[in-house]
């Protein structure tokens, strides 16, 4: 199973299992984040940054997919998790 990455700054704050079910503040000098870890995907839950667009985004799951939350220099990278689903192949 997959692997939540979170960093800030591009410093990596912690790295989570994603088939384990969890909600965490992620605080740091930038502000807060509540992220949550819920049936094999990650999402942001709460975001104290002005647009919140981090809230909005949809859950990840599948390797390399990300949610950021750029006033916060934050950055959630689901690593080593299910193969994306491809809607197109281009060669």
């Amino acid at each position: 199973n997959g692997l939540l990455e979170i960093t800030i700054d591009g410093e990596v704050y912690g790295e989570f299992p994603l088939d384990e079910d969890t909600e965490m503040m992620v605080t740091s000098s930038y502000g807060n984040n509540t992220v949550v870890i819920e049936a094999g995907s990650a999402y942001v839950k709460e975001a104290d940054c002005p647009d919140r667009i981090c809230v909005g985004m949809r859950k990840i799951a599948s390797e390399g997919e990300i949610i950021c939350c750029l006033p916060h220099r934050l950055f959630l990278t689901v690593r080593g998790g299910e193969d994306a689903a491809y809607d197109a192949i281009a060669y």
